[in-house]
This record gives C-alpha cells, sequence and structure tokens, in this order.
C-alpha cells in the first residue's frame, strides 16, 4: 500500500512538531523499527552522518534535545512516488551560551505504510560547523569562569 500525499504531509508535521518540543520518543513514534537519517553535516566536524535504525537515531538526538530548544517547520512539499521532498525552516537555540542558529535545509523522506523508513536532511554545512564552534567555545568560556570564580573569586572580581 502506497501512502496518500496528505497522509505523508501529516505525518512528517508531526515529526516535526514532536522535535519542536523536545520529545525525540514521540518524534522516534512516527518512523519504522528500521529507520535510516543521513544528515549531510552530522558529525563536530560538519562530515555526513547515517545513522541506522530507531535506538542509534534516538541516541545522537536526545543529547543534542537536552542542550537546545529547537522548532522545525517543514514547507513546499514535493511529493512523487511515495516519497516526500520538503524544505524546512529552523531554529535552534543553545540553552547554555544563547547561540542561535536559523537556516533553512532540504528534507527528503521516504515511507513504509505509514511510517517513515528514512530521511535525508541537507544542511548548510559550514553554518552547522560554525554554530557548534561557538557552542563550544562559549561552553570552554563559561567553564573556565566557573572553574576561576571557584579557585580565586577574585579572579574575575572587576
Amino acid at each position: 500500500m502506497r501512502i496518500a500525499k496528505d497522509m505523508a504531509i501529516s505525518i512528517v508535521e508531526a515529526y516535526h512538531a514532536c522535535w519542536s518540543r523536545g520529545d525525540v520518543a514521540g518524534m522516534m513514534s512516527w518512523c519504522t523499527e528500521s529507520y535510516i537519517l543521513y544528515l549531510s553535516s552530522g558529525t563536530p566536524n560538519g562530515d555526513p552522518l547515517t545513522l541506522h535504525g530507531k535506538t542509534a537515531v534516538s541516541d545522537f538526538l536526545t543529547p543534542i534535545a537536552a542542550v537546545t530548544e529547537s522548532s522545525t517547520q517543514p514547507y513546499s512539499y514535493r511529493f512523487n512516488d511515495g516519497v516526500l521532498r520538503t524544505q524546512v525552516q529552523a531554529s535552534v537555540t543553545h540553552r547554555a551560551s544563547g547561540h542561535k542558529l536559523t537556516s533553512n535545509y532540504r528534507q527528503v523522506l521516504a515511507f513504509s505504510g505509514f511510517k517513515i523508513s528514512s530521511s535525508e536532511e541537507f544542511h548548510d554545512d559550514a553554518m552547522i560547523r560554525a554554530f557548534w564552534t561557538m557552542v563550544k567555545n562559549s561552553t570552554k568560556a563559561m567553564l573556565l569562569g566557573i572553574i576561576c570564580s571557584t579557585v580565586h573569586p577574585t579572579i574575575l572580581a572587576p
């Protein structure tokens, strides 16, 4: 049975609504057990990453959801032969540093029955690397400030 366009769009919108609430388990409920996630920029140095299975995807996304506030909204749908192509508007804020990334990316989703079987996400790799580098550097600076003020409180005094 091939999924209809309207149903595919509804599933993808529900999948993104879960991510926007930080609900990785809810997001995974819309996916097959053998779900495959391809990210054009998924490693710390910006290399592509492919994750196989709901557990691997959940293990990857849960720590990200724990430290960020994210919102994704798919739009501009194209559907052909059971595959949905969409643009996604994304906003990610790192809670500790306050750094914010706003971007758009392309997403291609395939379905098995009424579940997402695979998702390919094509991000602006340089923008993703720059965001996580800023977060890493800010986190190091915050940690250094905590250590310095704990060891010798006058170090950070005006």
